[in-house]
């Protein structure tokens, strides 16, 4: 027993001594952690211990950047002309975009007019007819969004063009650029295919909900034309589009529609929204805003007789929802109601309805673009056949 049990330790001592010679051959990382061992200095320590001897010199001196040598300049140029790689401009990292070069703007004041021959990366998808307007979709290359392009009379397409120019307003149709054809003037905007008037045409009906949204948005965009000095002169259903992808409400038709396309109208008889307004003819649109949202809650095109201010006024002093066929989902409806009352009293002054606007379009339950998702996708379905010209 006691000459097995002394050998059982020198074997394992052999044993241990021969994995420890085998791994000594082959050096492994966890060997670091021997203090015996010696330390390979790596480059920065060098640095710093080169730093700490002559603290006089920087660290970034150390190790200088390499540069590219610069063109040695001839003695015989002029002092007056500098080398060519001078003159070239630096390059802003901020101008740079993945999309396509913009073209060459038109020689004129303003930023918007865009030669005829310069109409690269846009692509024709189609196009469509709607409230009598001839309209051009197109895309743009590297871009996610379309466009939407109309073609006006020369005076008339400069009118718009000029009355666009003036404002911008997330709830106004936004221009993206004008061309000049011969007598013609095409203006590109977003991509708004869907009116309001379309939305009332699927079997979808307008709840309160979306309904606040859309008066929201049309009150904001009438504030800010009034405060800008401009009416309208045309807010109605169809003037009223869906951009998407966003589901904005943007406001549209700052000229008659049937001037976008030949007709025997007078040249000059073009003029639908108008500067130096008065307080009449803005309270006008404020009370067209109201008769938009009792066709929204109708559901349906109000007819003539009772798109009027006259008989809404009198159904109302007959105690009956503004004369409406259906009133009994909206007498709930309490701000609502009282939002209409709002935009119908011509006593109250202009100035007073949007410096003091009322808490339906201020509310804190105002709901986003979202709401009307589901409508725009059914008028995909539903309305594509629906491009009846202007009665």
């Amino acid at each position: 027993m006691p000459a097995s049990s002394q050998s059982v330790p020198a074997l394992h001592h052999e044993r241990d001594n021969v994995l420890e010679n085998a791994f000594a051959r082959l050096p492994r990382p966890q060997r670091v952690l021997d203090l015996g061992r010696p330390l390979v200095p790596t480059k920065m320590s060098l640095m710093q211990a080169q730093t700490r001897l002559n603290p006089d010199v920087h660290s970034a001196v150390l190790s200088p950047p390499v540069r590219p040598p610069a063109p040695a300049l001839d003695p015989r140029s002029s002092p007056s002309t500098p080398p060519s790689h001078l003159l070239s401009p630096p390059i802003n990292a901020t101008t740079i975009s993945s999309g396509p070069s913009s073209p060459r703007k038109h020689l004129t004041a303003s930023g918007y007019w865009v030669a005829d021959s310069k109409e690269t990366g846009r692509i024709t998808l189609g196009k469509f007819v709607q409230d009598g307007v001839d309209w051009v979709v197109r895309a743009q290359q590297r871009q996610p969004t379309l466009v939407m392009v109309k073609r006006h009379k020369r005076n008339a397409g400069i009118h718009e063009k000029d009355m666009l120019e003036r404002i911008q307003h997330d709830n106004i149709v936004k221009l993206n650029r004008a061309i000049l054809k011969g007598e013609d003037v095409h203006l590109e905007v977003e991509y708004c295919r869907f009116t309001l008037r379309e939305v009332l045409h699927v079997h979808l009906k307008l709840a309160e909900r979306q309904i606040q949204y859309i008066a929201q948005s049309v009150f904001q965009a009438l504030s800010y034309l009034i405060r800008s000095g401009i009416a309208h002169n045309a807010v109605a259903l169809k003037s009223i589009r869906i951009s998407v992808p966003d589901m904005r409400i943007v406001l549209c038709n700052y000229i008659p529609s049937w001037y976008c396309t030949p007709s025997n109208r007078p040249v000059d008889d073009f003029q639908t929204a108008t500067l130096q307004t008065s307080d009449s003819s803005s309270n006008h649109d404020l009370a067209d805003l109201g008769l938009v949202l009792l066709e929204c809650m109708e559901g349906r095109p109000l007819s003539p007789t009772k798109r009027t201010i006259q008989y809404v006024k009198e159904q109302r002093a007959l105690n009956k929802v503004f004369g409406i066929n259906h009133p009994e989902p909206w007498s709930g409806c309490k701000q609502l109601i009282d939002f209409l009352d709002e935009l119908f009293n011509a006593e109250k002054s202009t100035d007073a309805k949007i410096s003091r606007p009322h808490q339906f379009v201020i509310g804190s339950t105002l709901c986003n673009g979202e709401c009307l998702r589901p409508y725009a996708e059914l008028i995909t379905f539903e309305c594509f056949t629906l491009w009846t010209p202007d009665s």
